[in-house]
Order: structure tokens, then sequence, then C-alpha cells
């Protein structure tokens, strides 16, 4: 093979791929370049030690707004193996990764793709428990992007979460999930306090209050309560490549069964971009008070 005939090699360490292009291994071929230039940079003189800190940090609070966004996003929808068992222990392994139990996502995004961003109702709330409607200080208006992406992490209610996995025969799991992510959380304290506070908490944190601020950037400026026009389609070749075609985020949300790959084939089917938001570049452009480019035409 090519790496037994290399003298210098970087492992991904992302396990077999078989078949077809997995999403696992894009992502780890991504994260051992990042970690293999900033390494570079370290041993040329070029990157202080803070500069280092700070650039890692960065790097994994996007790899864990990325693993949410993407990974555990698209095995939710399609699990990624047809025995059982092995999907149970991905989510297992993917729970420690995201630093919260699997299935409990799971239904909380569930909730998002059947209400998707609603407004508030005569009750005073809404269906969806992350709609940037929900604590918004005018029903008929978002919520601020910082004060939304930055306070939901800590409003989330993972009861009514636990429940639904409950109605869905899904207890045990959770309970497994919940079990091991104790357990390693409770290593990483006892082995390196230090680094448990000052390291894991701050970007586990940061990497959520991302992964909110992108579920704002895909909905902000589109239309509540119409199926084909309540998200943000962004269709820039970059953004898609390095995140799994999730500019294609209105056709996810009419389609969410149709595998990632596929997405791109459901655009003709879909109102043009003057009927709906289509950005150009990507969705991290859809600031509020910030006019973003808009795409005047969707791919065909």
């Amino acid at each position: 093979t090519i790496a037994r005939e290399s003298e210098l090699m970087v492992r991904t360490f992302a396990g077999p791929e078989i078949g077809v292009a997995s999403t696992k291994a894009f992502t780890c071929q991504l994260t051992a370049l990042a970690c293999l230039a900033l390494m570079a940079a370290k041993a040329r003189g070029h990157l202080p030690h803070e500069k280092e800190r700070e650039l890692v940090g960065a790097l994994v609070v996007f790899l864990a707004c990325t693993n949410v966004q993407c990974v555990a996003h698209n095995f939710l929808h399609l699990p990624f193996f047809r025995p059982r068992w092995m999907n149970s222990a991905f989510a297992i392994w993917n729970t420690v990764l995201i630093g919260a139990p699997q299935t409990l996502y799971k239904y909380q995004h569930l909730n998002h793709h059947r209400y998707v961003n609603d407004h508030r109702g005569p009750d005073g709330t809404t269906h969806d428990i992350s709609s940037f409607y929900r604590y918004s200080a005018q029903p008929d208006q978002p919520e601020p992007l910082m004060r939304y992406a930055l306070l939901s992490p800590l409003r989330l209610n993972p009861v009514p979460l636990y429940q639904s996995a409950v109605a869905h025969g899904q207890a045990r799991q959770v309970h497994a999930e919940c079990l091991v992510l104790v357990v390693a959380l409770a290593a990483v304290a006892w082995t390196s306090p230090s680094f448990f506070v000052q390291v894991y908490i701050p970007t586990w944190y940061l990497g959520y209050a991302a992964a909110y601020a992108e579920n704002y950037f895909e909905h902000y400026g589109a239309q509540p309560g119409n199926r084909l026009t309540d998200s943000v389609s962004s269709y820039s070749g970059w953004y898609n490549w390095i995140w799994f075609n999730n500019g294609y985020h209105q056709e996810h949300h009419w389609r969410p069964q149709v595998h990632w790959t596929q997405v791109p084939h459901l655009t003709p089917k879909l109102p043009g971009a003057d009927a709906r938001r289509v950005l150009a570049f990507s969705h991290w452009f859809n600031w509020p008070g910030w006019t973003a480019p808009i795409r005047q035409q969707t791919p065909r």
C-alpha cells in the first residue's frame, strides 16, 4: 500500500472506508491536515504558544460544531450501518465526542424538523424548542443572534427529549449513552482537572453555541409555516464541500430522508431564488442587520 511504501505518513484513524466516500473519513482528513499545518508552523517557529492555544481551541470548537451539524445530524436521519447494534455503538461513541447523548439530540432535532422554527402560538411559546422566536421580546421578531446562541445551550430541557426516547423504546440506549458520557467526563476531570475546566468545558460550550448560531443562520429571513420556504439555502461549492451539502438546507427540510449526497437533485423541484431566501456564499453570512448577498438564480 501507499502507507507501507511511504517514509512518513499522518494517520487519520478513521477506520475502514467501504464502497463509497464516508463522512468520517473526510472529516478526519480535514482534521489531520489542520493539525499538520499547526505542527509545521510551530516547528518553523512561526506559531507562539499562546497563538497555538487559540488556534487549537478554535479548531476544536469548529470540529464540535461540525460534528453536531454534520456527523451527528446525518446519522440521526440515516443511520450509518445496517446492524442495529453497530448504530447503537456509534451513538454511544459519538455521545462522548459531542458531550451529550446522541439519542436526546436526535429527538431535539426531529422536533425541530416537525415544527421548523415556528412562531409563538396562543399559549405564548413555540412547538419547536430550538426556535429563535421562543424567547424573543416580540412574538413576530427573532431573538438577537448572540443572545440566542449563547443562552440556548443553557436553556435546553432534556426531560421532554427523554420522554420522547422512552415513548419510542430507546430508554436503555439513552441510559447507556449517559453512563458512558459520565464515566468519560469523570475520567477526564480526574486525570486533568485544569484541562477539564479550562479547555473542555469552554470548548464544549462554545461548540454548542456555534451550532445554535448555525441553526439561526439556516432559518433567519425564511418564511416559517411554508415547507417550501421555511429554510435558507446556500449553493457555494466550498461551503457544501466542507460541510456535506449543508447549504442545501431548504432541500433537506423539505425531504429530510434524502441522503446528503443527493439533496442537490431536489433544488429544481423547489421555488426559485426569487421566491425564497438563497445566499450567495454560505449561511455564515446571514447575519441580522447585515445585508447578506442574495443569489438571484438557483443552480439547475
